[in-house]
């Protein structure tokens, strides 16, 4: 894998809290006229492949290179407007990659 690959930053939503935040942003009157970020937090590809190699999800494992743990995000979106506005509370990395491994394993994507 590239090196650029390995270590690319960028930010992160579950689809299932980006729509939730579409239908609050349709019938919360306060949200008129206004724009919103909805992000759960930033990542780097190797905070998903640690997540995926530490469930149980064995079959699904095939590790990334990256720079782990001492990695440093440079730059983070604050979501505190949509969270108190629509009152969302974004679901972790975790939570998101442990619910996206069994869907794709009930989709049966991977066998």
């Amino acid at each position: 894998m590239p090196e650029q690959l390995a270590s690319f930053q960028g930010s992160w939503v579950g689809v299932r809290d980006s729509s939730l935040g579409h239908v609050r942003a349709l019938e919360v009157s306060a949200a008129g006229g206004q724009r919103f970020i909805l992000s759960a937090g930033a990542f780097i590809w190797q905070d998903w492949s640690t997540l995926r190699t530490s469930s149980s999800s064995q079959e699904l494992l095939c590790p990334l290179p990256g720079p782990g743990k001492s990695f440093r995000y440079d730059y983070w979106y604050n979501n505190a407007k949509a969270r108190t506005v629509f009152e969302i509370e974004f679901r972790d990395k975790k939570k998101t990659a442990k619910d996206s491994i069994e869907n794709l394993k009930g989709a049966r994507v991977w066998r």
